[in-house]
């Protein structure tokens, strides 16, 4: 299992590569609320500083809403909707989840 300190140092691993285009697959897991806040606001600061691309997968609706640009939604299905994050609509999150996952955003 990996802990909170080794996943922040997964992190800096990956930040001092410095790559063009930074993936990121649930960037935030096992981290506590302020890591996973510095964490995408780090990430925010280097894609629009230093005009690189991030791609992460969330499954967290509010801190996509709240800190992406994009968001392309994949359904179980194999559906896909692509949208300004701004524009997700708790009915697309209903349809994405299966639930009113909008409450608890």
């Amino acid at each position: 299992m990996l802990c909170c300190e080794c996943q922040r140092a997964r992190l800096a691993q990956l930040l001092a590569q410095d790559p063009a285009i930074y993936l990121l697959d649930e960037p935030l897991l096992h981290l506590d609320v302020c890591h996973r806040s510095a964490v995408l606001r780090l990430f925010a600061e280097v894609a629009r500083q230093q005009r690189r691309t991030v791609i992460a997968v969330l499954h967290e609706p509010a801190a996509a809403l709240r800190w992406c640009d994009r968001a392309l939604l994949l359904h179980g299905t194999g559906a896909a909707q692509v949208s300004g994050a701004h524009e997700v609509t708790p009915p697309m999150l209903a349809a994405l989840f299966g639930c009113d996952a909008a409450a608890s955003a």
